[in-house]
């Protein structure tokens, strides 16, 4: 026999102690170590003590018509000019490097630039210019992704890109006749034999 605890005894231990009835050795399987028993009541329940459990109300929860009633109730209120410019104001400046998430511009250029608006509207122009097929395996439809055929890496490096500004004035890099349109597979194939 094991000297580990399951969890459906550790829940009846917890529930027999929070009933008010005194855990002793009985409760717990026979040959059960004491310490590890307190070992894994930390690690799954408090146990409490009789006035707290006493005091402990039922976990309250809502009905559909009760949440509706709640929204209903909420749809109407309007906020007065006041409370307005009180949110107005704890919203300024927290935007950017006065914002309290702020990590010191942690996110790298490459990211920058693959989620900027005109690297979305340049694989839209891709996709529309071959019909959303893929060129190699003549597939429509699907999973497609843009590739650039001068790759993404040396256009950066050969123009001198640094910030995101640099990267939406370079025209080089946002060249449609520089994108062809893949499926995600044919896309990993080209990118294994470039290695």
């Amino acid at each position: 026999m094991s000297n580990r605890i399951t969890k459906k005894e550790i829940k009846n231990i917890i529930n027999t102690y929070n009933s008010g009835k005194s855990v002793d050795e009985t409760s717990i399987s026979v040959n059960k170590n004491p310490e590890t028993v307190k070992k894994y009541i930390h690690m799954y329940g408090q146990m409490r003590t009789r006035s707290h459990s006493a005091k402990i109300r039922p976990k309250r929860t809502l009905t559909v018509s009760h949440k509706n009633k709640i929204g209903d109730s909420n749809k109407n209120k309007k906020r007065t000019v006041k409370t307005i410019t009180k949110l107005r104001k704890a919203k300024i400046g927290k935007y950017g490097k006065k914002s309290n998430n702020w990590k010191g511009g942690k996110t790298s250029l490459n990211k920058l630039i693959r989620h900027n608006f005109k690297n979305k509207s340049w694989i839209i122009q891709v996709f529309k210019c071959d019909d959303y097929t893929c060129q190699l395996c003549k597939k429509r439809g699907g999973n497609l992704e843009a590739h650039h055929i001068k790759m993404f890496s040396t256009i950066v490096n050969e123009n001198n890109i640094k910030t995101i500004n640099d990267a939406i004035f370079c025209d080089e890099l946002w060249n449609i006749e520089n994108g062809i349109t893949l499926c995600k597979c044919c896309h990993k194939t080209v990118h294994k034999k470039k290695r």
